[in-house]
């Protein structure tokens, strides 16, 4: 057990870490200017379906049903870097499924995933360089990774961002400021979602993100590269566009689009003898479209709106040929400025029966969660 003294130096400890977090970062050792954030969330699902194994079907990271859950607790290390000066970023995430899902092959520790960890260069003033190496979130999508960094507004992710994008790379990143309002960047990766790579090739990644004012973002980026297992020839590419604008102080929207495609994934099947066709397989495609609004009606609450339809034709994302559509409305509670409830009304709807009910399959899926999260 503690004693009264070694509680006491931990509380002064405390306080003189609150205390540093406060002064101006550049007039600081570097160990001074480290810096901790967190995210601890937790949810319940309930899904109209009754599936027998109580699982969410084709969801990202609320795959139980019926069950109180401690989703994820991310702590995030990092300490900043100045201009002319090094810094580094370190995120673990602990979790029955976020940490499993996000993980990088080559970085197997069970329910425990380093997210990013990464060293930082930024150039001296005027440059407006900086580079990044080691591993890191894509730059893709509209939606977020839970995190210390911030959550997205529903609180169940979309089949675009589970389905169509990479969670993370592994490489080297640089970042340039042209302007105020245009930024360029590009990346050097195994590939996506490897921190080993599987084949001796590797994948570019560019973004270009323009910010005409303060309330409009458009983000456009592309991913290029081998991502079979030795395999160097048949390229994966997805081209992604993520943008938001803010109406009025009460009224945001978004929009975020993505088409993929995978050389040579689409085999012919048997001919009427049992043999295979003499004829060359074909590329495998995937794209879709979702559509955000969020209604800003006090400073304590809020509702977010999403609306997408993903098409898989040639099953290679999802793991059957159909067309994903799905509906989430989602009231959002912010009791405290670190304490934020929300709550999930979702439909999902396919072209062909793969939602579990009653031991049977539909083509359509409903439920309703409560997501509690706090920051700090």
């Amino acid at each position: 057990m503690f004693s009264k003294r070694s509680l006491l130096i931990c509380f002064l400890a405390l306080s003189s870490f609150s205390s540093l977090k406060a002064q101006d970062s550049s007039k600081l050792a570097w160990y001074q200017a480290v810096t901790l954030k967190g995210l601890v969330m937790g949810s319940t699902v309930y899904n109209f379906n009754h599936p027998q194994d109580n699982t969410n079907q084709l969801r990202v990271y609320d795959i139980d049903a019926g069950s109180l859950e401690l989703d994820l607790v991310s702590l995030s290390l990092r300490h900043d870097a100045q201009r002319g000066e090094a810094g580094f970023r370190f995120d673990a995430d602990l979790g029955p499924h976020i940490p499993m899902i996000d993980r990088s092959l080559g970085l197997e520790m069970g329910r425990i995933d380093v997210r990013q960890a990464f060293l930082t260069y930024l150039a001296p003033i005027g440059s407006g360089l900086k580079i990044d190496v080691g591993k890191f979130t894509t730059p893709c999508g509209y939606e977020l990774i839970e995190g210390p960094d911030g959550v997205s507004d529903n609180a169940s992710h979309s089949f675009l961002f589970g389905y169509a994008l990479p969670y993370t790379h592994t490489g080297i990143r640089l970042g340039y400021s042209i302007v105020d309002q245009l930024a360029i960047s590009a990346m050097l990766v195994n590939g996506w979602d490897n921190s080993i790579d599987n084949n001796t090739a590797k994948t570019v990644c560019a973004q270009v993100t323009w910010t005409p004012n303060a309330n409009a973002n458009i983000a456009l980026a592309g991913i290029i590269g081998p991502e079979k297992n030795a395999n160097t020839t048949d390229e994966r590419m997805v081209a992604d566009l993520a943008a938001s604008y803010k109406i009025t102080e009460y009224l945001l929207i978004g929009v975020s689009a993505d088409y993929g495609k995978e050389q040579n994934d689409v085999f012919p099947g048997p001919t009427a003898d049992s043999g295979r066709q003499n004829i060359s397989p074909s590329d495998a495609i995937w794209k879709g479209v979702a559509g955000y609004a969020k209604a800003i009606f006090t400073d304590k609450f809020s509702v977010a709106l999403r609306a997408e339809v993903f098409d898989d034709p040639n099953a290679v994302r999802t793991g059957t040929a159909q067309s994903l559509h799905e509906y989430t409305l989602t009231p959002i509670w912010q009791i405290t400025p670190t304490l934020t409830l929300k709550s999930d009304l979702r439909y999902d709807l396919s072209s062909q029966p793969v939602f579990e009910h009653d031991g049977g399959f539909v083509t359509d899926q409903s439920t309703v969660s409560l997501n509690v999260l706090y920051s700090f």
